[in-house]
Order: structure tokens, then C-alpha cells, then sequence
């Protein structure tokens, strides 16, 4: 499975260390991102917990028995069933690497329970909206909350990507994306963010390149969203945005399809892979009939 042993074993004549460690981390993650094309964030994630799972069993990959992946996880049994999950699954993407994978198979993902969600109320995202006081977070807002993108994809969006006449949105437009599992799409903003956008475009002289750049740091977006959360008595996060898109879309009877389309996630249905239309004037037209209005 692309892994090749390169320390001996019988007698453990070299020595398992930190630094044999490291040497397995360096190829499991070219296996990453070369042999998986996962993208860099599940990247970072699978070595690290795999990174720990070996530190936990201290021997070589070669050597790794169940009751090491066993004794593994008991110590996160009882945590949240998600960091159990994540755990679970890079080692089970560990052991596939090393050939080890009937290992992995043996060992359950826990059932999660869907959580019960709530999406904000259009009286919360205005008072939200009220309470930011930087032009660039009111149209980073704006985007996220008309155009249903995840937040990774509306912080990378490039002026290129978005057409300012109609506004269709692309994300990555003009470029072959060749890692990651998640589908991106076409969607559009709303007037509301079109025009909180240009104003932010003007103001800050970006004709090209990515537009919103302030989202880390001490005095960047996250910061100042929470210092909105507290003047407005809220609990706006970004992915609460992406609920509230699709709430709103379905409320005006957008079919699943499109929103999910719209949404960047698969298409699931025969229906919507061989039956849709997804030319940009169908979807402009959809979108535009659901009225979507953040602001009143």
C-alpha cells in the first residue's frame, strides 16, 4: 500500500523514536495528499491523530496489533463521539496505509444521533448584522448568509470569483481543483450583499485577488464577531448562516436538488444528476423566485 519498512524490527536493533515517528508521519502524509488528494485540513488531521496513535502504541507500524488499536481507543471511549469518530478514522486510514487494513475494519464507527438544529431568526441576523462596525464583516456576512458556501469557501473567494452584474458566484473559478471530497458548485448572493460587497471593493481599492483577508488575529473577524455577538445578544456563528440559507430556501420551495446544489454538496437523486438543468440562468431564476432578504 505504498508503505516500505525501513526499520528493522527483529531485536529492535534501531531504535522506534520520535524521530523514526516523524519519518512515517513525513510519507503518511504524501500518501495524503498525493496517493488520497484529501485536502490539507483532513491532512493535518489524519497525521496528527495518527501521529498519536503511534506515539500511544511506541513500536513500528509492522508490529501493531489489534489490542494496540484497542487499547488505543479505550482511552477515548467515553469522550464526545465525534473526537472518538475522528480518532477512529485516521487510524483505520493509518492502517490501510501500512497494509494493515482488515485490522481497521474491525472497529465501529459509533452511531451518531443527528443533532437538533435551530436556525437563527431573521430578527437575530439583523440585530447581528447592526452590531458589526467593519464594512468588510458586514459584506463577509452578507455572502455567507445568501450564498449558502461553507466558510472555508467564502473566506477564499477571489474578486474573480464572483460576477458583480448578476451575482453568480464560483467558487474557484478558472482553476482544476484536484484535492479535497467536498463539491463546489454555483450559487449567487443576494442585492442586499451585492451591494455591501461592491462598497466593500471600492473602499478597499481590490479590483483582484482574494477579498476577504482579516478573518484571523487578535483584531480580525472572529474577534469582532464576537465582540457582535455580545452587543446584540446573539449566537451567530458561520455555519449557522449556511443552516439559515437552506431553512430559507426550502420555506420557498426550492427543491432539495437545488439547494444542494447551490450548497456544493453531491447530488444524490436520478433526478438531480440526469433530470436538472444547472445552466446559470436556470439557477439564477430559481434562486431569484425564493426572494431570499437578510435585512428586511
Amino acid at each position: 500500500m505504498g508503505f516500505e519498512p525501513t526499520i528493522c524490527t527483529r531485536g529492535f536493533e534501531k531504535k522506534f523514536d520520535q524521530k523514526a515517528i516523524e519519518e512515517i508521519m513525513s510519507r503518511f502524509k504524501q500518501h495524503l495528499e498525493i496517493d488520497l488528494l484529501r485536502a490539507p485540513r483532513t491532512v493535518d488531521t489524519h497525521v496528527r491523530n495518527a501521529r498519536e496513535f503511534l506515539e500511544f502504541v511506541a513500536k513500528p507500524p509492522e508490529l501493531i496489533t489489534a489490542d494496540d488499536v484497542r487499547s488505543y481507543l479505550a482511552q477515548h471511549r467515553h469522550r464526545h463521539p465525534n473526537t472518538y469518530m475522528h480518532r477512529l478514522k485516521a487510524v483505520r486510514v493509518f492502517l490501510r496505509y501500512i497494509g494493515k487494513e482488515e485490522i481497521g475494519k474491525m472497529f465501529k464507527f459509533p452511531r451518531l444521533e443527528p443533532p437538533f438544529q435551530e436556525a437563527p431568526k431573521d430578527d437575530e441576523l439583523a440585530k447581528f448584522y447592526q452590531a458589526l462596525e467593519s464594512l468588510h464583516d458586514k459584506a463577509f456576512f452578507l455572502v455567507l448568509a445568501t450564498s449558502g458556501l461553507r466558510y472555508s469557501e467564502a473566506k477564499s473567494l477571489r474578486v474573480e470569483d464572483i460576477d458583480l452584474d448578476t451575482g453568480m458566484v464560483v467558487p474557484h473559478r478558472n482553476e482544476v481543483r484536484t484535492i479535497g471530497t467536498k463539491n463546489t458548485g454555483m450559487t449567487f448572493i443576494n442585492g442586499e450583499a451585492l451591494e455591501v460587497l461592491k462598497q466593500y471593493l471600492k473602499e478597499s481599492g481590490k479590483n483582484s485577488g482574494q477579498i476577504f483577508d482579516e478573518l484571523r488575529g487578535k483584531s480580525g473577524t472572529w474577534y469582532r464577531w464576537k465582540i457582535a455577538r455580545e452587543k446584540s445578544g446573539t449566537k451567530i456563528r458561520p455555519k449557522d448562516l449556511r443552516l439559515w440559507f437552506n431553512v430559507k430556501m426550502a420555506l420557498a420551495g426550492v427543491p432539495d436538488r437545488y439547494v444542494d446544489f447551490f450548497c456544493g454538496r453531491a447530488r444524490r437523486t436520478i433526478i438531480a444528476r440526469h433530470y436538472s438543468e444547472y445552466s446559470p440562468g436556470i439557477l439564477k431564476e430559481i434562486y431569484n423566485r425564493a426572494g431570499l432578504r437578510v435585512l428586511g
